[in-house]
C-alpha cells in the first residue's frame, strides 16, 4: 500500500481584515473611552477629597475648649492624617485640624513639607488636654504623645498659650463624637 502524502494547510487573513490593534485585541474607540472614563475617576476623586478637606466641607467642625472655637478639620483615616496640614502655605486664624484615630495609642508628628508654625495638643478620649507641643516648619524630628491618645490638634503656633489653653483643659467634642468619631 502507498502512503498517502500529507499536506498540511496554512491559514491565511486577508490584511484588510486585520486591525492595526489586533496585538491588543482592542480598536482605538474603546481605549479612548478607557481614556476618558479613567480621566473622570481622577478628576471626580480629586474634587471628592477637596470638597471633605477645605474649609466649610462636610469634614469641618466647630472644637470648643472653654470660650475658644475652632474650625477643625477631621483627619480620620489614615490617607488624611498622613496628609495633614502639608504643602499648606497658611492656616487661618481659629482653624486647625484634628486628628482622630481609631484607638488611643501614642501618637507620632513630624513636620514633612508642612510650612506653618504649629502647636499640637495630644488629647485623651474622653477630651482632656494631656500634652501640648510646639512643631518647627519641616522638622523631621517626630513629636510624641507622652501618653496614649485618641486626638491630636494642631493649630497656629501659640493658638493655646495665646488663648489661655492649658494641659488638663476639656475639649467639647460633641460634633465629632456625632459624627461617628
Amino acid at each position: 500500500m502507498a502512503k498517502k502524502k500529507r499536506t498540511t494547510r496554512r491559514r491565511t487573513f486577508n490584511e484588510a481584515s486585520v486591525s492595526s490593534n489586533s496585538s491588543t485585541g482592542f480598536s482605538k474607540k474603546t481605549k479612548l473611552m478607557a481614556i476618558l472614563i479613567g480621566l473622570v475617576l481622577a478628576i471626580a476623586s480629586a474634587a471628592g477629597y477637596y470638597l471633605a478637606t477645605s474649609a466649610g466641607g462636610p469634614n469641618v467642625v466647630d472644637i470648643r475648649i472653654g470660650d475658644c472655637v475652632i474650625k477643625a478639620e477631621i483627619a480620620d483615616t489614615p490617607q488624611l492624617r498622613e496628609i495633614g496640614l502639608s504643602g499648606r502655605k497658611t492656616l487661618k486664624a481659629g482653624h486647625g485640624m484634628l486628628f482622630v484615630f481609631e484607638f488611643p495609642n501614642r501618637a507620632n508628628f513630624w513636620m514633612k513639607d508642612t510650612s506653618i508654625p504649629l502647636s499640637i495638643a495630644f488629647i485623651s478620649t474622653d477630651g482632656i488636654i494631656l500634652q501640648i507641643e510646639q512643631m518647627t516648619p519641616f522638622d523631621l524630628s517626630l513629636i510624641s504623645s507622652r501618653y496614649p491618645v485618641k486626638y491630636a490638634l494642631e493649630v497656629n503656633r501659640d493658638f493655646f498659650q495665646e488663648n489661655g489653653i492649658t494641659v488638663g483643659d476639656a475639649i467639647d467634642l460633641t460634633n465629632v463624637i456625632e459624627r461617628g468619631n
